[in-house]
């Protein structure tokens, strides 16, 4: 589970993954934000540098990207398939909520 910052950073950098394989960029070099100076312009520009961080060493804490000592980072597969399934799962948690919420009722 992701916090809302985690899941909103994550949505940044998929963006930017999707656009790089659209450009034909193949999908290993897509996932890889090796270097800081080399990421795209405007990727985390709204956010403060130290939130930053700390909200990337979520997603890596998360199993979502490998972090690197220079603070890049490579995005993983398992963010992919999250992002892939984003819609369902929110979906689903919503379902379950409800059933939850028609549970704690007993005249419904």
């Amino acid at each position: 589970m992701l916090t809302k910052d985690s899941d909103r950073m994550l949505c940044e950098i998929y963006k930017h993954y999707l656009s790089r394989v659209e450009c034909g960029t193949p999908k290993a070099r897509a996932k890889d934000f090796g270097t800081p100076e080399n990421w795209p312009a405007g990727l985390f520009s709204d956010w403060n540098q130290s939130d930053a961080y700390e909200t990337l060493l979520e997603l890596k804490r998360a199993g979502m990207i490998r972090v690197y000592l220079n603070r890049g980072f490579v995005l993983l597969d398992a963010a992919i398939v999250y992002m892939e399934n984003r819609t369902a799962n929110k979906i689903s948690e919503g379902l379950d909520m409800a059933g939850k919420i028609k549970g704690a009722i007993p005249f419904l």
